[in-house]
């Protein structure tokens, strides 16, 4: 994990941390009590250094499971999350498929034509169908498709030029 999300990680640990310590635990116990969440939620301990984006997750539904164990709605939350970053890396791709259309790649006019570019891209780049790609795979799908744009881009100035006048105009403020 990087530093920002290692911040978030001990900020999400801290209300935990005072519930425990409301409940008389000790410092070491506190400690083997993340651990033991660790192991709950991944079936595994694993130094939260060395979490994953879905690994963090996981915890973060354990940790609040712990300190506010009666709100389903937000385990239910904590839950959705990976999903929800999988669906924006999908939705990115879409949009810089969009864009190459817009640039001037006339095999793009189709939603189902964008939709197959980018599970060709997945097939080609990764050596994986589309919806076996995980959230990495799907990032480098997604850069993959923007290095693309911007190819296209210095190809056709004027076009990008009109894209992003439209883009600007749809913006609301």
């Amino acid at each position: 994990m990087n530093a920002a999300k290692q911040r978030k990680y001990w900020w999400l640990f801290g209300p935990v941390r005072d519930v425990l310590r409301s409940r008389g635990f000790t410092d070491k116990q506190i400690e083997e009590r993340r651990h033991l969440l660790h192991r709950k939620a991944l079936g595994a301990d694993k130094s939260s250094k060395d979490f994953t984006d879905d690994d963090l997750d996981k915890v973060k539904a354990a940790f609040r499971a712990e300190w506010d164990g009666g709100n389903l709605n937000a385990q239910l939350d904590a839950l959705d999350e990976p999903a929800e970053r999988r669906q924006a890396l999908l939705d990115a791709c879409a949009e810089a498929v969009a864009d190459m259309f817009a640039l001037g790649d006339g095999r793009l006019e189709h939603d189902k034509a964008r939709r197959g570019y980018i599970a060709g891209a997945a097939r080609n780049v990764i050596k994986k169908e589309l919806a076996d790609c995980d959230e990495t795979e799907l990032g480098e799908v997604k850069g993959c498709l923007q290095r693309r744009v911007r190819v296209l881009r210095a190809r056709n100035p004027e076009a990008a030029e009109r894209l992003d006048e439209r883009k600007k105009e749809a913006v609301p403020f």
